[in-house]
């Protein structure tokens, strides 16, 4: 079941080049050990996303946190918060209308031009957790 208090996760593409490094880049910061991660396509996903239509689960990365789905854009803050050497970035943008204005524009244009981005990037496995 879900409940608030579980340990957050982070859901991304796993067919993605630049979401997977992303999520390995994360979980690499995520020194306290906070976030979990899982695949979009994966068993868990099913699970959290289920509510989501295809195109908007594939349409960018989601954090589970507290009972609540958190999508793209307005889940970085959030995602940020939990990790330690970052946190007070994730608080900012949390508060700051023209700063999470600006994430939403370079979120999405990111996300129109991944597969582009993807093929410079190196295929890497899956993040360890």
């Amino acid at each position: 079941g879900r409940k608030a208090g579980e340990r957050p996760i982070m859901f991304y593409d796993g067919d993605c080049r630049l979401c997977t490094l992303t999520a390995r880049l994360v979980l690499a910061v995520d020194t306290g050990k906070r976030v979990r991660s899982a695949t979009i396509d994966s068993p868990e996903a099913d699970r959290y996303l289920s509510r989501l239509s295809k195109k908007k689960r594939y349409g960018a990365f989601h954090l589970y946190r507290d009972g609540r789905v958190l999508s793209g854009a307005d889940a970085i803050p959030s995602l940020l918060e939990l990790l330690p050497p970052i946190s007070p970035a994730g608080r900012w943008l949390g508060r700051s209308e023209r700063a999470r204005s600006v994430t939403e524009r370079l979120y999405e244009g990111i996300t129109r031009r991944r597969a582009a981005i993807g093929r410079f990037l190196p295929r890497v496995g899956p993040p360890p957790r």
